[in-house]
């Protein structure tokens, strides 16, 4: 038994040994894996920052909140967010946050002025933006801003691009949507319509071009159009939607001195000198034939001459039906009307097949446009009719009897 005894408890100190050195062994590790966590999230501290910068369509009033929404470098937000409110009617903000990462998408949602209108919208318009802080805290939204978020995201989820190569190919696709080349936007975060540059010209003739005649939710339905249209090759494939810029630009040419004149008005009641920069070349490039690869342009002249081409080089003699001089055309609606002599009107859904419509006048009608969801045509002896749709005219009363050329409006 003694023997037997004596055997048994080196065994016993033995294990108690091995227990003391596996147990030492499992607190080391803990202190080693303690420490990686440590050095971890000194890795990942949040710091403090002030994202200060502008909203621009024209510019956003007072009061428009500004959110801030942290993302991780999949572009996945993080669930850090921030807000703060625009703080004068110029658009400017400065909002106070913390953050892990660089990259942030900014939302804005609010009133803006309308730089073609020259007043107020009467309705609120979102804006986003992405963008990389880790060099600057300033960011502005805009229009660039806002088109180029889909696509660059998908550019960086599809391609594995980085951010700043996606940002640049997004901005080549969209400046060439509108005929735009030559022309380095740079960072569009960096873009105000306030400023002088081609960058800034850019960004002033395309807001106008977008707004154009447009409401508030009309033009929020043709931005939701142009970027889902873009979103995965960067290429504006629809042409109805091709046919509403080229519509839109086409308005916008006898408003570009309205346009300088109501943004110079608004920042001087602001206090502000700003200096306009040079877009009206880029809004009249906007209209031009390498723009529209299916417009189809219409002329009209005497003997019930029409005209159509969709190059603007070669020309094709169109069957109008009527011998009377025809003095004016517009296109609106997806519908083409010219005007003319004894009350001609006649209409088109394509250009070649016309028909006749009632005017209710013989009077020689000298001039037509579309505008405020109507066509009006004005003529001899201070005539004036319209329509909603070009097939159904009714007068209206001018108060004169003089002979009318042109109609308009803003």
């Amino acid at each position: 038994m003694k023997k037997l005894k004596f055997l048994f408890f080196p065994t016993i100190l033995a294990l108690a040994f091995g227990l003391m050195i596996s147990c030492a062994k499992s607190s080391s590790d803990d202190s080693s894996s303690s420490a990686d966590t440590s050095s971890s999230e000194e890795t990942n501290t949040s710091t403090a920052v002030t994202l200060s910068g502008k909203v621009q369509k024209g510019p956003y009033v007072q009061g428009t909140e500004i959110t801030v929404r942290e993302l991780d470098s999949s572009m996945i937000p993080t669930g850090n967010t921030f807000t703060g409110p625009i703080d004068d009617n110029t658009g400017s903000f400065s909002i106070k946050g913390t953050l892990t990462n660089k990259i942030v998408e900014l939302a804005a949602d609010g009133y803006y002025f309308n730089e073609v209108s020259g007043s107020l919208s009467t309705a609120k318009l979102a804006l986003q933006a992405l963008s990389d802080l880790t060099d600057s805290s300033s960011v502005n939204v805009n229009l660039m801003t806002h088109l180029e978020k889909k696509r660059v995201e998908y550019l960086m989820d599809s391609s594995k691009m980085t951010f700043a190569a996606a940002k640049t190919q997004a901005q080549t696709e969209i400046l060439k949507i509108f005929n735009i080349d030559n022309v380095t936007l740079g960072n569009s975060e960096t873009l105000d319509i306030s400023k002088s540059g081609d960058g800034n010209a850019v960004l002033l003739a395309i807001s106008a071009i977008l707004q154009s005649d447009k409401t508030e939710a009309e033009l929020t339905e043709l931005l939701s159009t142009i970027n889902t249209d873009i979103r995965t090759d960067g290429s504006l494939d629809s042409t109805n939607t091709k046919s509403t810029l080229v519509n839109a630009a086409d308005y916008l040419h006898n408003f570009h001195s309205a346009i300088r004149s109501n943004i110079e008005n608004r920042y001087s009641n602001l206090g502000i000198s700003a200096t306009i920069p040079a877009f009206e070349s880029y809004a009249f490039k906007l209209s031009t034939t390498e723009f529209c690869s299916t417009c189809l342009y219409v002329i009209v002249g005497s003997s019930g001459t029409i005209l159509t081409s969709s190059t603007a080089t070669s020309w094709i003699s169109r069957t109008s039906g009527t011998s009377q001089q025809l003095n004016g055309v517009t296109y609106a609606n997806s519908t083409f009307v010219t005007v003319g002599a004894s009350g001609t009107i006649l209409t088109s859904s394509d250009g070649t097949s016309w028909t006749s419509r009632t005017s209710g006048t013989t009077k020689d009608l000298k001039g037509v446009t579309y505008a405020n969801n109507n066509f009006w045509a004005v003529g001899n002896d201070g005539t004036i009719i319209t329509s909603s749709d070009g097939t159904s005219w009714t007068s209206r009363t001018s108060g004169t009897t003089t002979t009318l050329y042109g109609v308009t409006s803003r």
